[in-house]
């Protein structure tokens, strides 16, 4: 057992699902959670709750394919509460003493998501990291060390170019975990614990280890030895599995809780050597930089509060258990960290370096914003913490003259709690004034772009129709011909036929009565290739044969065209084993696939509504004659 859990120490398993992928602008909207103690036994009841939508916020349409949360979905959620109600019963679980909140990709995105909640609904920001037992641990970055250094623990799955995918819908079943419903916030946090539990039992020392350094005191603890160290880097996990030999230099003056190290498999003299220009052109190079032959200068750069993963005994490892995966011997960047111990007097001379490269236009940026200048406008005074504190403890309907009576230390916390009080409580909170501040504030927010926020003209323009893709799957640039022998390949599409452009010769239509004399009021087409292909004809699909046709139908046609197909597929039950909704699928997957390329991403918002609108119209007449 480590300093890190004691007897009175849980693991609170939690996920988000969210409305986009950016922390500081997008939100949550479901939140799932359950606690265990040490030993991996589920103590108390399982946690599931949703946010409603605010109205000073346009959501990605994206995250809705992903998760299946819509706007609309959420008026059917009865335990869907304001953001302010959300937060409080999130930040009062995770606040217990001794609980060390665990998610997968947490440290990267859901603590942050959780801050910048917290920080807009005036709750300390940061209250449930520290203090009384309590902490911080993100399995996926366990995951990239197992992989790293203990990579026999688990199966790993691979994308189509043979990498290695971390993907934790993809972790699971490669390693015969539980997984019911992906991207749903309380079966993605069974899921991480799941595959945490796997992990501890094959290598407890590893899990116990990991658990230990992920307190940012213990990894400076580390870094201040200056000593060489073995680091897993999360982005060049394809050379070495991640595994970086570095020597830690100094603390960044221009970048708080970061490290400056030097990647001990370059020569530490080129150092002395790097110029401002150097720093600018190459501290961060792009792929397409590399392959011009630009190297990236040899500092590494490691964030105490991120959970990285630092190993002592660099020779040890390197000579024992990393062989064949580095360059050169342990000698040789062990030869590397004894001239650096040589120069050390030098160091200082580097700092000014960094101090130029400090970046400052993401903090100046988020002042436009209060509600995303968690980072900007430094820690509230105290005098201001316990001002939030009682106002947000406040009954909404008091809220209004208590608002009046506020006079903050830092300037945009008036703002800050105005918005608060417009997203939560505008009914009962918002005087005719601050009820126009607040529309002020929403009109420069989701039409003028403030702050760069989404727009309803960034929304509506790159809302593209879904038809053009549609149409680009099934009427494919290669010519084909069909038969009765491609229907196990092919399935329903072996009866795909367009009469929009398309013959039929007489005798054959007539020999096969045509459509039987039936009312077919769509699918009639599909009707009649089936009796070809079952009758033993091949249809020609001539791909440079082009017609313009189109079907731009709005919400309620489309219901009313899936409708008539949903009854056309009911009453000609033979096509059911053709799978076509998975064909639905596959070019649902395909629209997706080229909005991304095109760089569309709200046509994916289409796409949700149009075949939100397939659905509805083919389920409404499943039971009709």
């Amino acid at each position: 057992m480590t300093d890190t859990v004691n007897n009175s120490t849980t693991y609170l398993w939690y996920d988000y699902e969210t409305f986009g992928t950016e922390a500081r602008k997008d939100r949550p909207v479901q939140y799932g959670s359950f606690r265990t103690d040490t030993n991996f036994n589920i103590i108390g009841q399982s946690m599931v709750l949703y946010a409603q939508l605010a109205d000073d916020y346009i959501p990605s349409p994206g995250s809705s394919l992903v998760t299946g949360i819509t706007p609309m979905s959420l008026m059917d959620e009865e335990n869907a509460l304001a953001e302010a109600d959300f937060a409080k019963v999130i930040r009062d679980e995770m606040g217990k003493p001794g609980t060390i909140p665990i998610g997968y990709n947490n440290r990267n995105y859901d603590d942050e998501m959780t801050r910048f909640m917290f920080w807009r609904n005036l709750l300390p920001a940061y209250d449930t990291e520290y203090g009384d037992g309590r902490g911080r641990f993100d399995v996926f970055l366990l995951v990239i060390a197992v992989y790293a250094v203990a990579p026999q623990i688990l199966k790993w799955p691979t994308k189509e170019d043979g990498t290695v995918t971390f993907k934790l819908d993809r972790l699971t079943p490669a390693n015969q975990l539980p997984h019911r419903h992906a991207h749903d916030a309380s079966s993605d946090a069974f899921a991480t614990l799941q595959l945490a539990k796997l992990i501890a039992s094959k290598n407890p020392r590893l899990w116990e280890y990991a658990l230990s350094i992920s307190k940012s005191d213990k990894i400076v603890e580390l870094l201040n030895e200056r000593r060489p160290l073995l680091y897993v880097d999360r982005y060049s996990l394809h050379h070495r599995r991640g595994l970086r030999p570095v020597m830690p230099l100094f603390e960044n003056p221009s970048v708080r809780n970061e490290w400056i190290c030097w990647d001990l498999s370059a020569d530490p003299s080129e150092m002395w050597a790097i110029t401002e220009k150097d720093m600018k052109e190459r501290s961060f190079v792009t792929r397409e930089q590399k392959e011009q032959g630009i190297k990236p200068l040899p500092f590494v750069r490691i964030k105490t509060k991120k959970q990285p993963f630092l190993m002592k005994g660099m020779s040890a490892w390197i000579t024992k258990s990393g062989q064949g995966l580095f360059e050169q011997p342990a000698s040789y960047y062990s030869e590397n960290a004894s001239k650096i111990l040589a120069s050390v007097d030098r160091l200082p001379e580097l700092q000014p370096l960094f101090m130029a490269l400090a970046d400052r236009k993401a903090e100046e940026h988020a002042r436009d914003i209060p509600e995303e200048a968690l980072y900007s406008g430094g820690f509230p005074s105290n005098s201001d913490a316990r001002k939030m504190a009682n106002f947000r403890a406040l009954p909404p309907e008091e809220m209004a003259d208590a608002f009046d009576r506020l006079e903050f230390d830092r300037e945009d916390l008036a703002e800050l709690t105005l918005y608060f009080m417009g997203r939560n409580y505008p009914e009962y909170a918002l005087t005719p004034e601050t009820e126009r501040l607040w529309r002020l504030h929403k009109y420069n927010k989701l039409v003028k772009g403030l702050g760069d926020s989404r727009t309803f003209t960034q929304f509506y323009e790159e809302l593209d129709k879904v038809e053009r893709y549609t149409r680009e799957i099934n009427y494919p640039d290669e010519t084909r011909i069909v038969s009765k022998d491609d229907i196990e390949k092919l399935g329903l599409m072996t009866f795909f036929f367009s009469d929009a452009s398309s013959a039929i010769l007489k005798d054959v239509f007539i020999k096969l009565n045509g459509y039987d004399n039936k009312d077919l009021p769509t699918n009639e087409d599909m009707y009649f290739a089936y009796k070809l292909i079952m009758n033993g004809y091949r249809i020609e699909y001539a791909s440079k044969s082009k017609i313009i046709h189109s079907h731009d139908l709005s919400f309620n046609e489309t219901v009313k065209r899936y409708s008539d197909i949903g009854k056309f597929f009911d009453q000609n039950k033979y096509f059911n084993e053709y799978s076509a909704n998975e064909r639905g699928l596959k070019v649902l997957k395909y629209i997706i696939k080229r909005s991304i390329e095109d760089k569309k991403p709200l046509i994916i918002m289409d796409a949700i509504i149009n075949f939100g609108a397939r659905f509805i119209g083919m389920k409404f007449v499943k039971n009709r004659k």
